[in-house]
């Protein structure tokens, strides 16, 4: 049967040109937008002291114990961050984005932030796994390639800089900025999935991963015993993973937006109380998902010169080899790399042992502890776990070796604390034991002997 002419395409008809118009109209915004978000990345990099901080004491361990991240083995190597360097770049990381939260110099200003702070930050995450401030790199990184100074900066007011109409070139890095932010979410709920299958939210899984912070984070107290409801533990579980999955398609449309900036400042309240976990990096970069051209138009001026045209074929670029970046790390589930990586996964089903370095002074009247504080003063941080785990060979793909223990015992051995407990010993041993991490039955199991250090009097 011959066919009868072909019918003509809908006017609704998604065409690829109408698909580039939808996405140009998508990515269109204003510089006022913009210009929030270079506010608030600005000024969180500005509230992250203990990051910078935390960046400048790494380096004043021995190379031997720190752990590079993926991709920088080599480098950290032939290139080693003296603590004199590690000052200068957390100065010039702390005025670029003071300079760029004011909006002066912008461009340059994050520019600067991004090369000062992807080298700087880099050293923090030596500590035995990554910091997870990746997003503000990127955001950084997305800022120096768009006019985020023509509204609310000190370059419009001192330079006469104008803000054009709305545009895809003030837009762009939102939207990009959008994806990246998606993509912190997305990966680690799919890799709870992909690792856990139904287990991580059906099992007593997020019940043990409590307990398993709990233990780490010694004096914090949750909300209340959550663990003692498993049934809860599961519903928090599955709207974990709900709203990690979800996230990235509920920013998209304007009419849901709203609500996955809400869901996300409970989950980052709900992992607050009940985890101990606080992501300030992240939530505090969420006033850029919503339009604030009006209530910001009555306070600056927001005046803008229909005509004038902005480039966005940098912004394209940087915004496309970030996400190939962030998407291809999510794939690939790694979490420890820099300056891209999937965000904490969480994926392996909780624990119920953790382990746990111990230190002894071995003497003639036999072993002696050393205790945690006189050699971590800070003590049982986040970033002790991290460091001794990677020693233990707990963590990563690391070994526990008598070069790493020596190199840890050279930067420390040297305190006074630590030496009022050995004054009088021959040898320091390094034992891994397993804690139980059940706060109502806690014990210690499977003590194992991973090296010795001879101690020298001089």
């Amino acid at each position: 049967m011959a066919r009868g002419p072909a019918r003509p395409l809908p006017p609704e008809a998604l065409t690829p040109v109408r698909a580039r118009e939808h996405i140009a109209r998508w990515c269109t915004d204003g510089a006022v937008n913009l210009a929030v978000m270079r506010v608030s990345v600005g000024a969180v990099v500005l509230a992250m002291q203990e990051i910078h901080t935390l960046s400048v004491e790494a380096t004043r361990l021995p190379l031997a114990v720190r752990t590079p991240p993926a991709g920088w083995q080599w480098a950290m190597r032939a290139l080693p961050v003296t603590p004199s360097l590690a000052e200068g770049l957390r100065a010039v990381v702390l005025v670029s984005a003071l300079t760029g939260a004011l909006g002066l110099f912008s461009r340059l200003s994050f520019a600067a932030l991004t090369l000062a702070g992807a080298v700087l930050w880099a050293q923090a995450m030596t500590l035995g796994s990554a910091i997870h401030l990746h997003h503000l790199l990127w955001l950084s990184a997305l800022l120096a390639a768009s006019p985020c100074g023509d509204a609310i900066s000190l370059d419009r007011k001192l330079f006469q800089r104008a803000a054009g109409a709305p545009s895809v070139a003030y837009g762009l890095p939102l939207r990009a900025a959008w994806m990246l932010l998606g993509a912190v979410y997305f990966f680690p709920g799919l890799w709870k999935l992909r690792t856990s299958g139904l287990s991580w939210v059906l099992s007593d899984n997020l019940l043990l991963h409590m307990r398993a912070k709990w233990f780490q984070m010694q004096g914090f107290a949750p909300l209340f015993r959550v663990d003692r409801l498993p049934w809860l533990c599961r519903a928090g579980a599955g709207l974990t993973v709900a709203f990690e999955l979800s996230f990235w398609l509920l920013v998209i449309p304007r009419r849901t937006r709203a609500f996955a900036v809400v869901a996300a400042l409970l989950f980052h309240q709900a992992t607050h109380a009940f985890m101990g976990l606080r992501y300030p990096a992240l939530w505090c970069t969420y006033a850029l998902f919503f339009d604030l051209r009006r209530p910001l138009g009555r306070f600056f001026d927001v005046t803008e010169t229909p005509g004038l045209q902005r480039d966005a074929r940098l912004t394209g670029a940087v915004a496309a080899g970030l996400l190939a970046g962030a998407v291809t790390l999510g794939v690939m589930g790694e979490s420890d790399a820099w300056p891209f990586a999937c965000y904490p996964k969480f994926d392996r089903l909780g624990p119920t042992a953790l382990p746990v370095l111990e230190v002894v002074a071995v003497t003639d009247a036999g072993e002696v502890p050393v205790p945690d504080r006189a050699m971590f003063p800070a003590g049982r941080t986040q970033r002790y776990w991290a460091l001794t785990w990677s020693l233990m060979g707990a963590h990563r793909s690391e070994r526990a070796s008598n070069a790493r223990f020596a190199a840890l015992w050279s930067s420390v051995g040297r305190r006074a604390e630590v030496r009022a407990v050995t004054a009088n010993a021959r040898a320091v041993r390094f034992y891994r034991a397993l804690a139980s991490t059940d706060p109502d039955h806690p014990a210690v199991r499977g003590r194992a002997l991973l090296g010795e250090v001879t101690v020298t009097r001089r």
